[in-house]
């Protein structure tokens, strides 16, 4: 039973001291695997020599050791690179520098790759830092969004509006000049037409015949006619129409205008209370200045137009001219008898109007 004992124990230790070989050399094998470098050197060999590791596993049963051992060695010396013959070495210093290679192409990808990683997570992070809200935060900030949008829209098409009316103010306001032009043309073509008709009716105002008729209807042309003549010293009056007298009494001024001069002023100076206003006698002639009445005036413009008076400047008032030194003009005698006939109709027209009141 001892002896049982004993070699259990030694067995024992055996096998533990075999399991702590295999873990040393498992160990050491796996810190060398997980190395990058001689990893990637393996695989390079493998997938270099490939067949070699084919062979070695799948090699035919029946080849003896030195058969194998000879097609190892007759594979190196086949080995060549573009016609040199490289042999195990050469390949094993191609695969070290492949496997460099390879290590140094996976270590700028794995840099690249994280520095991409780096970028898209520091964009991420910016756009979490700006954006991060909640579906609610959103959704209100959405109608907010909404909101506003639709208030621009209702001040665009208040501002269509309100340029529409502008617009429409705007030919109202045109229309409604020209219609102010048309109305200022019309009323300055009634203007002078209406001054005009005030030209015509002041003309109207002083009418010869309208004048004769009422006085030979008052019968007083022979008593007005009668008066002139013997203020003129006319001894052979007839009884004569105020026309025939008009032409009778022209040809006797040509006659005898020494006798008419003589007469003159006492004709004049009885008019004077109806008619004038002032009288000038002077060496360059007789001068006359009528009263401001609106009959007179208006029988004084018909005159004018008609040549039966002239006008003077003298000591800056206005007069008419009635005869002078070097010619008498019995035109103008004449007319301002007319104007004193129609200033007698005027009297007799009010005092008639007096006495049926």
């Amino acid at each position: 039973m001892e002896l049982f004992n004993s070699i259990k124990s030694m067995l024992g230790k055996q096998i533990e001291k075999e399991v702590k070989i295999t873990e040393t050399i498992t160990d050491g094998v796996s810190d060398k695997v997980r190395n990058p470098f001689i990893f990637t050197f393996i695989i390079t060999w493998i997938i270099h020599n490939w067949t070699i590791v084919y062979s070695f596993f799948f090699i035919d049963q029946k080849c003896t050791l030195e058969e194998k051992i000879e097609y190892f060695k007759q594979y190196w010396r086949q080995k060549n690179l573009f016609g040199f013959h490289y042999g195990f070495i050469g390949d094993l210093i191609i695969c070290i520098v492949v496997a460099t290679i390879v290590l140094i192409i996976t270590y700028l990808c794995k840099l690249g790759s994280k520095k991409l990683s780096i970028l898209y997570n520091n964009s991420i992070i910016r756009i979490s830092n700006t954006r991060l809200i909640t579906k609610e935060e959103y959704k209100e900030l959405q109608k907010e969004i909404d909101s506003k949008q639709n208030e621009i829209d209702k001040l665009q098409g208040d501002r269509v509006k309100f340029d529409s009316k502008i617009n429409q103010k705007e030919d109202i306001i045109g229309n409604l000049n020209n219609e102010k032009s048309k109305l200022n043309d019309e009323f300055d073509e009634f203007k002078k037409a209406n001054n005009k008709n005030i030209e015509q009716k002041n003309k109207a105002n002083f009418d010869f015949n309208l004048v004769v008729n009422m006085l030979e209807s008052e019968k007083e042309i022979p008593q007005f006619l009668e008066y002139i003549m013997s203020n003129l010293g006319l001894s052979d009056s007839k009884d004569w129409g105020f026309e025939a007298f008009y032409n009778h009494f022209g040809n006797y001024l040509k006659k005898s205008p020494e006798l008419f001069l003589n007469n003159y002023a006492n004709l004049f100076n009885s008019l004077k209370i109806q008619v004038i206003s002032y009288l000038i006698f002077s060496p360059n002639g007789i001068y006359v200045q009528i009263k401001n009445i609106p009959y007179a005036q208006s029988t004084i413009s018909f005159l004018e137009e008609n040549n039966l008076i002239t006008i003077v400047e003298r000591e800056s008032s206005k007069y008419y001219v009635i005869t002078n030194s070097k010619e008498i003009n019995y035109k103008n005698i004449m007319g301002f008898l007319l104007l004193a006939l129609y200033n007698r109709s005027f009297i007799v027209k009010n005092q008639s109007h007096r006495e049926k009141r």
